[in-house]
């Protein structure tokens, strides 16, 4: 009888000290202050050799079905969030394309759908080449909307080149 006393003596407390936490845990994104991470490999060599060639920025925008860079048979459009990284030493980038509301996962580019995009851009005096994925991956690890912030792996081939390793953790900014 002693022990059933004492092990019910023992779970009220548990319960009364763990119920009384009313807080949420919540992953949280690197200080604002941190500089945006975005690398990768194309055809196996890396994106960016130097950090001080590599210029990342990510915002929201609205995709247009109706585009037909978008090769999709639906009307209208999404929010999204567009993120893009880009090599000042020979202004190549790559664009990540998602919706805004994406949580944590992991989704699937194609060439058929609009959703989950990805680009590999080829710069030749201004004038770009896009190389749109035909199949690959977006792993999404964090998404905080409150704090507009983002980290994920990607991996995706285009008909031209095969964008490896990827992966990012940035800030994005809403445009109205």
């Amino acid at each position: 009888m002693k022990n059933l006393f004492k092990g019910s003596i023992a779970f009220l407390l548990f319960v009364t000290v763990f119920s009384s936490c009313t807080e949420d845990i919540t992953l949280t994104p690197l200080p604002e202050d941190t500089p945006p991470t975005f690398n990768a490999n194309v055809d196996g060599q890396s994106f960016v050799s130097d950090d001080a060639l590599l210029s990342a920025s990510a915002y929201t925008t609205v995709v247009d079905f109706n585009d037909e860079d978008n090769n999709v048979i639906e009307e209208g459009t999404y929010d999204a969030i567009r993120i893009l990284g880009t090599n000042l030493a020979d202004d190549s980038s790559i664009a990540l394309v998602f919706p805004v509301d994406t949580t944590e996962g992991t989704y699937y580019f194609s060439d058929t759908q609009g959703y989950f995009l990805a680009d590999y851009l080829e710069s030749d005096g201004g004038v770009y080449e896009a190389n749109r994925a035909q199949t690959g991956t977006l792993t999404i690890t964090l998404h905080n909307a409150e704090a507009h912030y983002v980290q994920g792996n990607f991996a995706f081939e285009t008909m031209d080149y095969s964008i490896t390793s990827g992966q990012f953790k940035i800030y994005y900014t809403i445009n109205e």
